[in-house]
């Protein structure tokens, strides 16, 4: 889910750090990596700043690692 304001809450799309990655970014464990990628653009051509995962603290997209 986008709002105005540029947050985005993905669930499990992203991680932040837990369990798995040392930075925000893309999950280390995926069904289908591809189609996981491919929402990320999507959502950063959308113009999210701000990305709430499932777990963790929110994030700065600036602070994430593209894929």
């Amino acid at each position: 889910m986008l709002l105005d304001s540029g947050e985005a809450f993905v669930g499990d799309l992203v991680m932040n750090k837990f369990p798995l990655r040392r930075t925000p970014g893309l999950p280390v464990l995926a069904d289908d990596i591809k189609r996981v990628k491919e929402s990320w653009k999507h959502l950063l051509k959308l113009g999210v700043e701000t990305v709430y995962p499932g777990h963790e603290r929110p994030f700065s997209v600036e602070k994430s690692e593209r894929p």
